[in-house]
C-alpha cells in the first residue's frame, strides 16, 4: 500500500486566494459550488483587516467625500480583487437621502459581486465617512444603444457607420472594401 507523500511548499511562498469550483457539487446539483478551500481563503481575506464601526458615527455625508472614499477603496483593492476594483472605478455611487449610496450597474454579475463584497466595502466607507448608517442600493441599467453586438467585419462597419455617418463618406471617397 503506497503512502501519500506530503507536498513541499517553497519557503516564503504565499498562497493565492483563487476561487475554484467544485465539480462534485456541480454534478450533484449543489447550489454552492465553491470549495472549502475557497471559502477558507475568503474568510481569511475578510479577517485581514477588521474595521470597527462606531454606531454613534453620524457625520453628514457629501457626494464628493463619497466619491473620494469609494475611489480610495478601489485603489486599495486593485491588486487583490481587480474585478471589484474595476466595478468600483466605473460605477460611482450617487448619494440619496443623505445616507443611501445608489449604484447603477450594467449587468447582474456586477450586481452580485458588489452585493457579495458589501460587508467588506461598507465598514471601510463608514469609517472613512464617519457615518454608521450608510446603506447600499443597486439598480441594473441596460444600455439600449449597445444592445446589438457586431461580430463580423461588415457588421462592425455598419454599426460604426450608424454611430458616425462620416465613415460612409470615407469608405466611398477612398473606395474602401469592408470584408
Amino acid at each position: 500500500m503506497a503512502k501519500a507523500r506530503p507536498t513541499k511548499q517553497a519557503v516564503g511562498a504565499q498562497r493565492s486566494s483563487v476561487k475554484t469550483i467544485s465539480l462534485k457539487a456541480a454534478l450533484k446539483g449543489g447550489g454552492n459550488l465553491l470549495t472549502d478551500k475557497t471559502k477558507e481563503a475568503s474568510a481569511n481575506a475578510n479577517k485581514e483587516e477588521e474595521i470597527i464601526v462606531d454606531p454613534s458615527w453620524n457625520s453628514p455625508v457629501e457626494q464628493d467625500r463619497v466619491k473620494l472614499a469609494w475611489m480610495s477603496y478601489a485603489r486599495k483593492i486593485q491588486t487583490k480583487n481587480p474585478r471589484l476594483a474595476s466595478i468600483l472605478n466605473n460605477h460611482i455611487p450617487e448619494l440619496r437621502s443623505g445616507t443611501i449610496l445608489h449604484v447603477k450597474l450594467k449587468n447582474k454579475t456586477q450586481d452580485n459581486e458588489l452585493l457579495e463584497q458589501k460587508n467588506i466595502i461598507f465598514p471601510y466607507l463608514k469609517r472613512e465617512l464617519q457615518n454608521a448608517s450608510l446603506e447600499l442600493s443597486t439598480e441594473l441599467v441596460i444600455d439600449k444603444l449597445n444592445t446589438t453586438k457586431a461580430f463580423t467585419a461588415q457588421e462592425k462597419a455598419k454599426l460604426m457607420a450608424k454611430k458616425n455617418p462620416a465613415l460612409l463618406l470615407l469608405t466611398q471617397k477612398f473606395d474602401l472594401d469592408v470584408e
